[in-house]
This record gives C-alpha cells, sequence and structure tokens, in this order.
C-alpha cells in the first residue's frame, strides 16, 4: 500500500512541475528519493520472493537496486543534475543482468521477477528512455520557459559552463522566482523590470525581452533600423504574433531642438512583406503637449487593397528628453496586442519610478 502512495505522490510531484515550473523541484526531489530508498532498503518485504534461497534473495536485492537507479535516473533528468547519463546506463545494465540470471536460473523454478515488479520495472524504464531520447536543450527549454532571461544566459553560455553551475550562478542572485530585465541609460542601470508569472503579468511569457545587446535581432529584417535615428535601447516583441512589438530608441539631438526639428521614421513596409495588394496611410499625425513632455503621434495603418483587411498599425512616438530624441515603434494588428503591450510597458515604467523613488 505505501509503495502505490508514493509512486503516486511522486507522479504528481512530476506533474504539478511540468504545468507550474521549476519552484516544485524539492517535492519532485524528496518524493522520488524517498520512493527510490524505499526501494533499496524495503524491496524484499515488498516483492518477498515464495522461496528463500540464496538466488531469491540476491536477485529480489537487485531488483530493489535497480528500481531505486532507475527513479534516481529519472529525478537526475529532471532537475539536471550532474551524472544522470552514468545513473542510465548503470540502471539499464544491471537489469539486463538481473533479467538474464532470473531467466536462466528459474528453468522448472519460479520467476523472483513476479507481475506487480514487471510492470513497475517496465513503466520506469520507459520513463527512462523517453528522458533519454529527448534533447537536452528541447527539455531545458521547456523547463524554463517561465524564465527567457535564464535562457537567453544559458544559449550564450552553454559550451563553455556546466549547466549545474551555469544556473546556479544565474540564480545565486535571489534570481530563482523572478527574471530581470535590465534597462540601462547612459551607461547608468535605473531599473530592473520584474517578470513574474503572477496573475498580473500572466501574458508575459509571450514576450521577447531585448536591449542594446540585442539590436541585430529586434526587426526580422536587420537593414530597416538605418531607418531608425539612433541607437537601440530596449523593447519587446511578441514570440507568438511577431507583428507585436514595442521598440524604444535614443538619439542624441542639438540643445534646445524642438520636436518639427527632429527626423521621422517611415512605414516600415518591408517588415510585414507588404505587396502590391496592400496600402499604407497615415492616420493620425498630432503632437500632445497637455502634459509635458510633449509627444508627437504618428499612426499608419496598412491595409489589404481587395478585402480592406487590416494588415498592422504602426504607431510613432516620438519625445525629447535630457536632449535625446526618444523614439518608440509600436505594431500591431489588433486591439488586443496593443494593449497587453501598452500594460507591459507601462510596469517596466513604474518599476523605474519605484525603484528612483
Amino acid at each position: 500500500m505505501i509503495e502505490k502512495v508514493l509512486g503516486i505522490i511522486f507522479l504528481l510531484s512530476i506533474i504539478i512541475r511540468f504545468f507550474f515550473g521549476i519552484d516544485f523541484d524539492p517535492l519532485v526531489f524528496l518524493s522520488g528519493t524517498v520512493l527510490a530508498f524505499m526501494y533499496l532498503i524495503a524491496n524484499w518485504w515488498i516483492n518477498k520472493p515464495r522461496q528463500r534461497n540464496v538466488r531469491t534473495i540476491s536477485l529480489t536485492l537487485l531488483y530493489g537496486f535497480v528500481s531505486c537507479c532507475l527513479i534516481l535516473y529519472i529525478i537526475f533528468q529532471l532537475l539536471f543534475y550532474a551524472g544522470a547519463d552514468l545513473l542510465s546506463v548503470l540502471s539499464i545494465f544491471v537489469l539486463i543482468i538481473a533479467l538474464g540470471i532470473d531467466l536462466t536460473s528459474s528453468i522448472k523454478k519460479d520467476r523472483v521477477l513476479r507481475r506487480p515488479a514487471f510492470w513497475r520495472l517496465g513503466i520506469l524504464t520507459i520513463f527512462v528512455v523517453v528522458l533519454y531520447i529527448v534533447p537536452h536543450d528541447t527539455t531545458i527549454q521547456f523547463t524554463y520557459r517561465d524564465y527567457p532571461g535564464f535562457l537567453k544566459y544559458y544559449r550564450t553560455n552553454k559550451d563553455t559552463i556546466d549547466f549545474v553551475d551555469l544556473r546556479n550562478d544565474y540564480f545565486k542572485n535571489d534570481k530563482g522566482k523572478k527574471d530581470y530585465f535590465t534597462i540601462v541609460d547612459n551607461g547608468d542601470t535605473l531599473s530592473h523590470y520584474l517578470y513574474n508569472r503572477g496573475s498580473k503579468f500572466h501574458f508575459y511569457k509571450n514576450y521577447d525581452f531585448y536591449d542594446k545587446a540585442d539590436t541585430g535581432q529586434v526587426l526580422l529584417k536587420k537593414h530597416l533600423l538605418r531607418h531608425v535615428p539612433g541607437e537601440f535601447a530596449f523593447g519587446i516583441r511578441s514570440n507568438v504574433k511577431k507583428v507585436n512589438m514595442y521598440l524604444t530608441f535614443k538619439s542624441r539631438i542639438k540643445p534646445m531642438s524642438s520636436l518639427e526639428q527632429q527626423p521621422e521614421v517611415p512605414f516600415l513596409s518591408e517588415e510585414f512583406d507588404l505587396d502590391s495588394q496592400s496600402e499604407v496611410e497615415l492616420i493620425e499625425n498630432f503632437v500632445d503637449s497637455s502634459e509635458p513632455p510633449p509627444v508627437k503621434y504618428q499612426i499608419h495603418l496598412a491595409t489589404d487593397k481587395v478585402s480592406d483587411d487590416t494588415i498592422a498599425f504602426q504607431e510613432m512616438h516620438y519625445w525629447i528628453h535630457k536632449n535625446n530624441l526618444m523614439i518608440s515603434i509600436l505594431t500591431y494588428n489588433d486591439k488586443t496586442g496593443r494593449d497587453e503591450m501598452v500594460a507591459l510597458m507601462n510596469d517596466v515604467i513604474d518599476t523605474m519610478k519605484n525603484s528612483l523613488e
């Protein structure tokens, strides 16, 4: 009975971790370790053979050892501990030896491996094989899907640092439950943007975050960057709908310059693969001076000439901050996408304000 209870708890812990992430790693480790060492120590009582002799006692203990190693491999593979491959080889090797001895020595005798233990070892072996053949990078990307900052750090350093050391190095500064998006201005870090899976931030996992180091990745057509004055500062882009992006650029200007004297960004037609069946028009162009600093707004709309369907909006914001022309490019094809990105960027701004208070 206790075997079934511990097995169910271990399985549930894996499922919970599958849906809710690495916060449940300790539950997988604890439940799996208890189950593994129960088989190592108590398999004699769990699968007591009908006859007691050197053969049955040795094989029963050996099957318990194999069950323990298989479960430890599952734990090590799921939690990315070192030594998982060694455990898999050891487990399968010992299992083959135990099965060979059991089959060859059970002629005209009862086999030690009975149906409950056979099903247990079969299920564990299938689980081990599946985990073994799934690419390591795929497992990591899925496990840390809510930590885009870590995945970026992993892709950059995976060939030079062991994964466990890499993970510990990244999360050592209280990043176990958070990702931080650093916003830099004039070389000084103003703020860290908090990325969290809580209810308020549920849609943020659908966006990739970029800073100055990612300049070459923010646009699908890199050469279009020449149409935007200055250098890329920070921004986001949807990894679900590539048309949805919110990018901010910064350019030095002459003191006392006005918005009207600054260059404008044209509609980035190539970014949306527009063809001859589409047309672009400027639907809004005005300066809002109701609150400082004044902000110039321009909105272009691209539509299909035949169906009149909306292809994309390109919304431009221009404002001056400390002799810098700040330019935001906000592109989207529906209101929902725009509202999500604006809400996200507003949280970035609020975080910056709070950090400076």
